[in-house]
């Protein structure tokens, strides 16, 4: 009876094959999490206009205090 015909060895090479599937699947959702958590469009520390128009005014901010208006 030979290795390469052994039931067992199957058995166990279907389930390296399908645990390093299931391991790139994985590790594809984690990084498309990653992705999604740090692709954020909105930043608290650049103003958007409300009017969605240009604004005659500038504001220099470093370090949460107004340095010129």
């Amino acid at each position: 009876m030979s290795l390469r015909n052994n039931r067992a060895v199957k058995l166990n090479r279907y389930m390296m094959f399908g645990m390093f599937f299931l391991g790139i699947i994985v590790l594809g959702c984690v990084f498309a999490f990653l992705y999604l958590s740090f692709n954020k469009t909105d930043n608290p520390f650049v103003q958007q206009p409300e009017d969605g128009g240009v604004t005659d005014s500038i504001v220099l901010i470093v370090n949460d205090s107004t340095l010129m208006e």
